[in-house]
């Protein structure tokens, strides 16, 4: 961290000294308003249990009480896509190397590299 020795404000409080420097009235407020933050905040904690009981309740009856959901055709809609078999080229990486084997050091320019060879 810099001394901020550079900047033409000068210094700015921190939130420390900031909050000291309220009048009661204002402190009373933001005390408030952060004291229903908390409230709220647990509120909503304990409300997930709850929460998860209902998704858990709403799947088992979309999945399982519902005759007109098929998984199977649901997983293969998710897993869908090209089928690979191993006669396809897809997972035969060497053919990359071959385009390179040909070359030699006259077919190639060096760039920013510095040559360091002697040279006589």
């Amino acid at each position: 961290m810099g001394c901020n020795c550079k900047a033409d404000k000068g210094f700015e409080p921190s939130e420390k000294s900031k909050f000291f420097k309220l009048s009661n009235k204002e402190k009373g407020s933001l005390i408030l308003h952060y004291f229903f933050k908390v409230i709220g905040f647990l509120i909503g904690v304990a409300l997930l249990p709850i929460i998860n009981l209902v998704i858990i309740w709403f799947m088992f009856n979309t999945i399982v009480l519902t005759k007109e959901v098929s998984i199977m055709k649901l997983a293969k809609k998710i897993m869908g896509g090209k089928k690979y078999t191993d006669d396809d080229d897809y997972y035969d990486d060497d053919d990359d190397d071959d385009d390179f084997e040909e070359l030699t050091e006259d077919d190639v320019i060096m760039v920013d590299v510095e040559d360091i060879t002697n040279k006589y």
